[in-house]
């Protein structure tokens, strides 16, 4: 397993997660300190301000054993219990690898993961 966030569901793999900061409201996110180097800092940055709202519920900025660093947001669903982990992966340069977001029903289980990252050109 990998980071548990407080809804109860894991981001990461076991033993990827290295160290880890949460921040209880999307402003302190934007303003937040996320102990990564100013490049992945930016990076970071973006994703909490342009991506998120104040509907979501838990922030968190994750460093992985390979140096890199997922911005992590938790956004309650519509149906009582279910919610949506969007999540940004940012190299130590800065450069963004991967955003995805994962769906979970209101019993907890996957309902689909969807790939976020566009690609030149605008499509997928």
């Amino acid at each position: 397993m990998g980071f548990k966030l407080n809804s109860g569901v894991y981001v990461g793999t076991r033993g990827s997660i290295v160290s880890s900061v949460s921040f209880s409201s999307r402003k302190d996110a934007i303003a937040g300190n996320y102990n990564a180097t100013p490049e992945a800092s930016a990076g970071i940055h973006k994703f909490f301000k342009y991506k998120t709202t104040n509907h979501y519920d838990g922030f968190y900025v994750l460093k992985q054993n390979d140096g890199s660093y997922l911005a992590v947001a938790d956004n309650p669903g519509k149906v009582p219990g279910s919610h949506a982990v969007y999540v940004k992966e940012v190299s130590p340069t800065g450069d963004t690898t991967k955003v995805y977001k994962t769906t979970y029903d209101n019993k907890g289980n996957i309902a689909h993961t969807k790939d976020k990252l566009k690609k030149k050109g605008g499509k997928e």
